[in-house]
């Protein structure tokens, strides 16, 4: 059963939470973290936004090539959520 927009929302929120009060989270300077699809996943916005309120590096991954991705910084939540969305193969 596919989740709505309104749940996705609520769960990725309630995940956010969750991963902000983790050890590893809390003690990390810089965590990676993939940007979400617009529908039907995970949304990483709060995560990110989370990550740089508390003055963490941030790193996300890109796709290069056909079957090759590379992390690479963001300076901003704003900067990330603008970059150009691409599928995995």
């Amino acid at each position: 059963k596919a989740l709505d927009d309104a749940e996705i929302s609520h769960q990725s929120e309630a995940v956010c939470e969750r991963l902000a009060r983790h050890p590893w989270f809390v003690a990390s300077r810089t965590v990676g973290i993939f940007l979400s699809m617009p529908k039907g996943e995970l949304r990483t916005e709060p995560i990110l936004r989370r990550a740089f309120l508390e003055g963490k590096r941030v790193f996300c991954p890109r796709v290069m090539g056909d079957g090759w991705m590379e992390l690479f910084e963001v300076q901003s939540a704003e900067e990330a959520t603008s970059l150009p969305l691409s599928k995995w193969k």
